[in-house]
């Protein structure tokens, strides 16, 4: 299959494609998990997706609806197999698709690889999307009195959440992802400095 970087390289180049069938779509996202995800541990979720899964998906808005029909034939674009790939990797990880779904509706293409392939430098713009983002909600939006909590993380290092934030259960569960994405990037990033060092 290749390192991730071409792994990369081959899902980036779906994005100008809008003419994948179901079909195809199944097919491709069942070679890509198989490197890009560990393999699931819950039997109750289905570790490769099927036609039924991605139909599913879709009427939860957890993927976008087919960007055409062709001759009454669903066809979707990279922009679908990319979602499709994170949707997988974060119930490998064990968040429902309810939390999944908050996730999504604000994340971007470029959010996405990013998060399928964290150690890759991030370029913009290196995708169009095809995929119209929600408004993200952004702190730095916040009203003058808006009053927030420090939630202290250790080593000098705190975080200010607004309450806004903290009373909105699809706000703290967005942060509560991010965060956690955060983290396996530290992680990671920390995992690549000891290899450096013991080489």
């Amino acid at each position: 299959m290749g390192d991730a970087e071409s792994i990369r390289k081959r899902l980036v180049s779906t994005f100008d494609r809008d003419d994948l069938t179901i079909e195809t779509l199944v097919a491709e996202a069942a070679e890509l998990l198989g490197v890009l995800t560990p393999k699931q541990s819950r039997y109750k979720v289905a570790e490769r997706p099927d036609a039924r899964t991605i139909r599913y998906y879709v009427t939860q808005k957890l993927l976008p609806p087919p960007v055409s029909y062709e001759g009454g034939r669903a066809r979707y674009s990279g922009s679908h197999l990319a979602r499709l790939l994170w949707i997988k990797r974060l119930q490998s990880e064990h968040h429902t698709l309810k939390r999944i779904a908050t996730v999504l509706e604000t994340a971007t293409d470029e959010d996405v690889l990013h998060e399928l392939f964290p150690a890759a430098k991030r370029r913009r713009p290196t995708v169009r999307s095809r995929v119209k983002p929600e408004r993200l909600v952004s702190l730095d939006d916040a009203p003058a009195t808006e009053i927030f909590e420090r939630r202290s993380l250790g080593h000098g290092v705190s975080l200010d959440l607004p309450q806004r934030v903290l009373s909105n259960p699809r706000l703290t569960d967005e942060v509560a992802l991010r965060l956690e994405s955060l983290a396996r990037e530290l992680r990671e990033r920390t995992t690549e400095e000891n290899k450096g060092e013991d080489s």
